[in-house]
């Protein structure tokens, strides 16, 4: 039984390693697919954000979020009565918290928390949507930008590590990409090596640039409150 685990681990490690190698020989397709699916996401923010409010909650979003809000004042008041009824009639608690439902009073608090505690928990979650979204808005645009110019530094850094790699094996690097394009290359250790070159360019240029891009974008908008949904 043992073995066949180890058989089956290591089956799988296989094909893991397998999986990455591929990658990081595809590494400069795989980088440019990848920009220009990021490109694409850029291109739906559109103006491009220059203040707060190009992440603020629209006119529909905001008068949903008035509507959540008295809803769950709503909610909460009814629940609040449930458990003042409980006072008043003495009704008991359960071990797991809930209310004895022995007495038809007790039925009755029961039914009310079992009717308005879900609805409590789903106007709280859709609340919550709303609240963090310009936040949210603003780091997926960041993410975004960072990736986008990540990528034009992760191609240049495979150019520069192919050749490099190439030189250093004293390969020929314009048959090599040759070969490598029509898919006749057996120097796959010069791709695999170029890939991680710039997979690591990648992660490095975006950790450096992710810190430069707040800098050039709009402040990061606060979470939405009943105080500040109209400021923006």
């Amino acid at each position: 039984m043992a073995r066949k685990k180890n058989d089956s681990a290591g089956g799988v490690l296989l094909i893991i390693l397998i999986c990455i190698a591929a990658i990081l020989i595809l590494a400069p397709l795989v980088i440019i697919i990848y920009g220009i699916y990021v490109s694409f996401k850029i291109n739906r923010y559109q103006p491009k954000p220059t203040k707060i409010s190009d992440f603020w909650l629209d006119l529909v979003e905001k008068q949903k979020f008035e509507l959540l809000m008295e809803n769950l004042y709503t909610i909460n008041h009814a629940i609040d009565r449930a458990h003042s009824m409980a006072a008043q009639h003495n009704i008991s608690v359960n071990k797991d918290g809930s209310y004895n439902k022995r007495s038809n009073k007790g039925k009755e608090i029961c039914l009310i928390l079992d009717k308005y505690n879900p609805l409590k928990n789903k106007c709280i979650e859709n609340i919550n949507y709303l609240r963090f979204l310009p936040s949210n808005l603003w780091n997926n645009y960041s993410t975004l930008l960072s990736h986008h110019k990540s990528c034009y530094f992760s191609i240049a850094s495979w150019v520069l590590g192919f050749i490099g790699v190439c030189y250093y094996y004293k390969l020929d690097a314009i048959s090599t990409f040759t070969n490598y394009i029509t898919f006749k290359s057996s120097n796959h250790m010069v791709f695999i090596i170029s890939g991680v070159i710039s997979m690591v360019i990648f992660f490095l240029c975006d950790f450096i640039i992710k810190q430069g891009v707040a800098n050039i974008l709009p402040p990061k908008p606060p979470i939405v409150s009943m105080e500040n949904l109209n400021e923006y």
